[in-house]
């Protein structure tokens, strides 16, 4: 069994005129979701393998709170950033199969589009800084496909009162 946690990144500043999507950082509000979100898997015990993330710095911002408070090592994929499924669907048939539980820290549309391709019946949007928690029925993450898992737990900052 693999398990493979999938995090929207925190709620991001508005693109000024200088700056470009992929510099945008965490606002306030995402800042501390991210902390308050990380501290309640910490405290349910999670400890995925890997964190693999977006290198974008609200997503690379957001993944590193979730790598400190998880004491996960973290890495950069900019695959991540291309925001399609099938580029996430890369990223997690190349993890090495030793790796039991890894989440990736990425982006709409393609993070919401991953859990519904993954997942069979789960449709609907990820807030910021949401997280879906899926097992995989399969022992080698190359073989992933659709249908594949099941929705294990989701938390928001909604639902956890963290916004």
């Amino acid at each position: 069994m693999k398990r493979v946690t999938l995090i929207r990144h925190g709620k991001a500043e508005k693109q000024g005129d200088r700056g470009t999507d992929f510099d945008r950082d965490l606002n306030e509000r995402g800042r501390n979701d991210a902390k308050k979100i990380a501290a309640k898997l910490k405290a349910e015990a999670f400890r995925p393998s890997v964190i693999v993330t977006s290198p974008a710095v609200r997503a690379a911002a957001t993944a590193r709170y979730f790598a400190e408070a998880l004491g996960a090592p973290l890495c950069e994929d900019p695959r991540i950033f291309r925001n399609s499924v099938p580029d996430l669907l890369e990223v997690i048939r190349n993890q090495e199969d030793e790796f039991g539980h890894i989440a990736l820290v990425g982006h709409n549309p393609s993070m919401e589009g991953l859990l519904a391709y993954l997942v069979p019946g789960v449709e609907g949007e990820m807030s910021t800084c949401e997280v879906a928690d899926i097992q995989l029925d399969l022992d080698r993450w190359a073989d992933v496909g659709e249908g594949a898992g099941s929705l294990r737990a989701s938390y928001s900052p909604k639902n956890m009162g963290a916004s």
